[in-house]
């Protein structure tokens, strides 16, 4: 019986090699026994791969998700608030009530007198 053992699939061959086989009938139900089993396992081990694979997709999508949403916590955190003085959103000290240009920080005239602003073209 050995001479038939040799004309199976390399797995399905070892397998069989290790049992006793009176006739070929016997070689033939335990060749196909042997190849059930094998697929089995080799259809669970694809499975939990894909699993494994998914999975890995899955973290890095949620890694991404993460980093995107960080980067939006940053950029909201650089808007500046209202001021509690004047109400308007701006960035550094309050100009109302002081009795200087808005946009240049000099006193004696407003933004819509301001040189540097006229010279941009913000006359209004």
């Amino acid at each position: 019986m050995n001479n038939n053992r040799y004309g199976l699939r390399g797995d399905i061959a070892h397998a069989v090699s290790l049992q006793n086989i009176a006739n070929f009938g016997d070689l033939i139900q335990k060749a196909y026994s042997a190849e059930a089993t094998i697929d089995f396992a080799n259809k669970e081990r694809s499975a939990v791969n894909q699993q494994k694979k998914d999975f890995g997709k899955y973290k890095q999508q949620l890694k991404v998700k993460d980093s995107f949403s960080k980067g939006r916590q940053a950029q909201s955190s650089q808007i500046p608030q209202p001021c509690p003085n004047c109400g308007k959103s701006h960035s550094g000290e309050c100009m109302k009530g002081k009795g200087v240009c808005y946009y240049c920080k000099k006193p004696g005239h407003m933004r819509n007198e301001c040189p540097k602003w006229k010279s941009l073209g913000g006359a209004e």
